[in-house]
C-alpha cells in the first residue's frame, strides 16, 4: 500500500475547506463584504489635513555658575527631575547638564491643557525653591511649541580635540542667518 493512497486527518480537513471556497460563492461574498466594510470605515473616519495636536512642553534653564557638568547634574538637574516627575500629567522629564547650566525639559501627556500644565510646572518650581542649592543664580521657564521641536539635530566635534566647546559656539554664532548657522559650521569640517 503506497503512502499517497492513505488519507491524512489534517489533510482531509484542509481539503474540505478549500473545496468549499472553490465550489461555492462564499469567497465572493467575503470579498464583497470586506470591500463594503472598508469603504464604510474610510467614509466615517474623521480626517484633517493638518491636525492640531496639543503636547504641552516646557524647558527650564537653571544657571549654576562656576560648576562642572557633573556637579550641575548631581546638585540641580537630578533633584529637579525627581520633583518635576511629581506633577500630575507629566509624561517625561529629560535633563541635560553642562558647565554652569542645566536644561530640564518637561513633557506632559498629549491632550493636556497647555496653560494649566504650565501653571502646574511654575507652581511646582515655586513650591520647591528651598530644594535648590545655594549658588543657583536663577532659572527661566520657556514654553515649547510642538513646531519648535527640531527634526534633525547634529553634533559637531573637532579632530583630536582641536577646538574647545566655546570655540565651537563662537564658530556657530559667527555664521550669518538662523538656518545657515549649522551649515556654516559644517563647511569647515572634514
Amino acid at each position: 500500500m503506497s503512502l499517497s493512497n492513505q488519507p491524512q486527518a489534517g489533510h482531509d480537513f484542509l481539503t474540505g475547506i478549500v473545496r468549499i471556497f472553490l465550489h461555492s460563492k462564499l469567497s465572493v461574498i467575503f470579498i464583497v463584504f470586506s470591500l463594503v466594510v472598508g469603504a464604510a470605515a474610510l467614509a466615517i473616519t474623521p480626517r484633517e489635513e493638518e491636525p492640531q495636536i496639543v503636547v504641552p512642553l516646557a524647558d527650564v534653564y537653571v544657571d549654576f555658575p562656576g560648576r562642572t557638568a557633573h556637579e550641575v547634574e548631581q546638585l540641580v538637574a537630578t533633584p529637579l527631575e525627581r520633583i518635576l516627575y511629581q506633577i500630575d500629567g507629566v509624561e517625561h522629564v529629560y535633563i541635560m547638564s553642562r558647565e554652569n547650566q542645566a536644561i530640564i525639559t518637561v513633557r506632559f501627556f498629549v491632550g493636556q491643557d497647555r496653560e494649566r500644565s504650565l501653571v502646574k510646572l511654575f507652581k511646582k518650581l515655586g513650591e520647591n525653591t528651598d530644594a535648590i542649592p545655594p549658588g543657583v543664580t536663577g532659572w527661566v521657564m520657556k514654553p515649547v511649541e510642538i513646531d519648535d521641536v527640531p527634526i534633525v539635530t547634529l553634533t559637531l566635534r573637532g579632530l583630536g580635540g582641536q577646538l574647545s566647546t566655546s570655540a565651537h559656539r563662537r564658530r556657530g554664532d559667527a555664521a550669518p542667518g538662523r538656518h545657515r548657522r549649522s551649515f556654516a559650521c559644517l563647511r569647515g569640517w572634514r
